[in-house]
């Protein structure tokens, strides 16, 4: 942030965090349009990245300001050695007539199946495994809370009105305080995706939606429990929130042409495939069929398969997108502590969201 306000700049090139502070540095003009770049470079094809990625961390109001290289979207992680043991299955068709199938819940299943997998495993009179691990503290609420809202169909806006006190809205949250009374650990109120991320580590939960990086910790078998014993599903009703990171230029770099030629090199299909070799996040198509890394990759790229092309801006693409975050958190907390209702929570939100730009 320093760097980007001072007279001239440091840095040639930066990374913003998309889409948390795209709003801030186009509406600061803290980074700089690359559409002449790209015409004047026939090796940069923008055809490669998925539209979502480039609606995610390249293009703001039809200009282009950034390369998207990174995207931490959320997934949905689940314990094969509790979700795929055959007596859960067999109990759980026996509940609900159908068979368990992680690749396809809607919303609504996804919370009927963590209250059904919250149990006591060891006979001792408590619960010891928790059907969904979440992050209802208040900084960390709106990203959890969108999945829900994402997945029954949700949009912030429609047709530049906002929609999040929508039926499926309502819907999403009311579901959500479900899961939480009924499917997670107590004291969760109070947990961040880091206390998620621990109490997941640890064992104590059957499912999480949660951003996929967390799956490198939790296989890590110095630091969790549970490595080696993770699947890796699209999220509850299949349209989830995004997030992820985008080479830019900032207006005071000392030399926007080598700024230039290093993005468009490192974004090259060369350099792209060797960092995804390397276990990075890819945005683009041709890495994402690469038939070596589809091999070595197979259930993480077969998700992201799935994920990446529904997957939508965990915050609208907007100016106040910081005040948007803060003012949702504001009523989903105040709705998860019972304070209000639900529909008067998003009611509230919809009403001083409309102010925003």
């Amino acid at each position: 942030m320093t760097n980007v306000l001072s007279g001239r700049g440091q840095y040639d090139v930066i990374v913003v965090d998309a889409p948390f502070w795209t709003g801030q540095f186009v509406n600061g003009r803290w980074i700089i349009p690359l559409d002449d770049y790209i015409k004047e470079t026939p090796s940069v094809d923008m055809g490669v990245y998925y539209p979502s990625m480039l609606d995610l961390a390249g293009v703001f109001d039809g200009v282009t300001y950034m390369l998207p290289f990174y995207q931490y979207n959320m997934v949905m992680l689940t314990r094969s050695d509790i979700v795929d043991d055959p007596k859960i299955r067999k109990e759980y068709k026996a509940k609900f007539g159908k068979e368990l199938d992680f690749d396809n819940l809607s919303v609504e299943e996804y919370v009927q199946v963590a209250k059904f997998l919250t149990r006591d495993t060891n006979g001792d009179g408590k619960v010891d495994i928790w059907g969904s691990i979440m992050t209802p503290k208040k900084s960390d609420t709106y990203c959890d809370w969108a999945n829900y809202f994402f997945g029954l169909g949700g949009d912030f806006y429609t047709n530049k009105k906002v929609t999040i006190n929508s039926q499926a809205g309502v819907k999403a949250l009311n579901l959500y305080m479900d899961a939480l009374k009924n499917a997670a650990p107590a004291g969760s109120m109070g947990f961040s995706f880091d206390d998620a991320l621990n109490a997941m580590a640890q064992g104590q939960g059957a499912t999480m939606v949660t951003f996929n990086w967390m799956l490198g910790p939790l296989n890590d078998p110095a630091k969790s429990k549970v490595a080696g014993k993770l699947n890796v599903h699209p999220v509850p009703g299949g349209r989830g929130v995004s997030a992820g990171w985008g080479w830019a230029i900032p207006w005071n770099a000392p030399d926007k042409d080598a700024a230039w030629q290093f993005i468009s090199w490192v974004e090259s299909a060369k350099i792209a495939r060797q960092r995804a070799l390397m276990g990075g996040a890819p945005t683009r198509r041709d890495i994402l069929e690469d038939p070596e890394l589809s091999r070595k990759f197979a259930a993480y790229y077969s998700t992201l398969k799935k994920v990446l092309p529904t997957a939508v801006p965990a915050i609208p693409m907007m100016l106040e997108q910081i005040r948007f975050e803060d003012t949702v958190n504001d009523y989903l907390g105040a709705a998860l502590l019972g304070e209000m209702s639900a529909e008067d929570a998003l009611n509230r939100a919809a009403k001083e969201l409309s102010r925003l730009r």
